[in-house]
Order: structure tokens, then sequence, then C-alpha cells
């Protein structure tokens, strides 16, 4: 194929643009600012769990601490009943003996009953505090969400100003190329992910391999319109003033 040098040079900017368009894409699927929304919607997430499980839990223990104190006013309820009964003075000698050996049971079940009420009360003090721990963590971490988001978006707005920007430059650059040389650059670029690179001090920018030999013989001797190409890599290489032939 013909292509008089400057229609070849232009092939550099063309990939110069195609590689700044395959970096966005790069960062596109890359992004530090999706990476930091990710993690901070699943530390929103764990949050978020953790306080509808201390919720849950407050919830059952609250109810469990109501019945525990219910539990030790009927008890009580009935020490004063049995004591009333006790000092009214119309009791037997037998049924004083039953109502005060009722007595000291009822004591002992307080007791008992005052301990379980203890325990669920500093269970659900515990619990209270955890849940006021976990609500503004939350909020906090919302917050942070939402400002990752926002940081995401504004990235992806960036990327998406930039790549349209270098798509409309190369275009301007396309529609200076003759046909037959972009279809040829289009298809190895298609393949290869580069079209065309430059020769710099015999080396191959698309391989970055040196040429050697009659490889290189071949690429020194060959017009100045001759579209030539790497035998390594396949692209098409442009002669420069710095190639070194």
């Amino acid at each position: 194929m013909k292509a008089d040098p400057g229609q070849q040079w232009k092939l550099l900017d063309l990939a110069s643009l195609d590689t700044r368009t395959a970096q966005i894409a790069h960062r596109r699927a890359n992004l530090p600012e999706a990476e930091a929304a990710a993690a901070a919607l699943r530390t929103l997430e764990d949050l978020e769990a953790e306080l509808v499980r201390a919720r849950t839990d407050l919830s059952d223990t609250e109810r469990e601490a109501t019945k525990a104190a219910a539990d030790v006013q009927i008890v009580i309820d009935r020490i004063k009943r049995t004591t009333a009964r006790l000092d009214d003075g119309s009791a037997s000698a037998r049924e004083l003996q039953n109502l005060q050996s009722e007595l000291e049971s009822l004591e002992r079940r307080r007791s008992v009953l005052e301990s379980e009420r203890t325990v669920v009360d500093k269970r659900a003090r515990v619990l209270r505090e955890r849940v006021t721990d976990l609500e503004p963590r939350e909020a906090e971490a919302s917050a942070a969400l939402t400002q990752a988001r926002a940081a995401e978006k504004k990235a992806r707005n960036d990327l998406d100003d930039a790549e349209h920007t270098i798509s409309r430059s190369r275009q301007d650059f396309a529609e200076g190329v003759q046909s037959d040389l972009l279809s040829l650059y289009e298809k190895i670029r298609t393949s290869t992910g580069m079209g065309a690179a430059a020769l710099t001090q015999r080396r191959c920018g698309g391989c970055n391999l040196e040429l050697l030999g009659r490889d290189l013989q071949r690429v020194a001797t060959a017009p100045l319109n001759e579209v030539v190409r790497c035998e390594n890599c396949s692209r098409i290489i442009v002669r420069t003033s710095d190639s070194g032939l």
C-alpha cells in the first residue's frame, strides 16, 4: 500500500488519541471513586444490619424486662396480702404457721425474680447504649456514601467529557487520512489494540522489539511512501527522523 509520509504520520496522532481513549476505558473500569463508593456502601449495609439486630434484641429484652417487673410486682402484692393476714390477728395458730411458711417462700421467690430482673435490666441498658452508639455511626456512613457516590458521578462525568473531546479530535484527524490507509489502520487496531506505532531508533513502538537483519533492511530500503508493517506485531510502522535508519 502506498501513502505519503504525511498521511502515515497522521496515524501516530490517531494512535495517540486511541491510546488515551483506552486509558479512559481502563480508568472507568477501575475507578478509585467507584471502589470508594462500593466500600462506603458495604460499611453502611454492615452498620444497618448491626443496628437492626441491636434494635430487635433491645425490643425483645425490653419486653422481657417488662414481664420480669410484672412478675416481681405480682409476688410483692402477694407478700403484702400475706403480711396483712398475719398482722390482722384473725388467723388460727395453724393458719399463722402456714402463712409464715408462705411468706418465706414468697420472699425467696421475690429474691430470685429480682435477681433475674436485674440481669435483664442490665442487658437492656447495654443494648440501649449499643443502639445509641450505632445510630450516629449509621447516619455518618449514609452521609459518607452520598459523598462517595457524588465523587464517583463527577469522576465518570469528567471521563465522559474527556472521551467526547478525544472522539471529536479523532474524527477530525481520521477525515484527513486516505480511506484505504485508515481502513487498514482500523483493522489492525481492532485485532491488536493499536493500529500504528513510530519506529524509534530501530525499535517498534508497538511491540518494543528492535528491528534486526533482513527485517531492518526491508524497512530501511522501502520507499517513504510505502506502508510497512512490523513482522513481530503486525502494526503499521511509521518512520520518522528519529527512526535511526
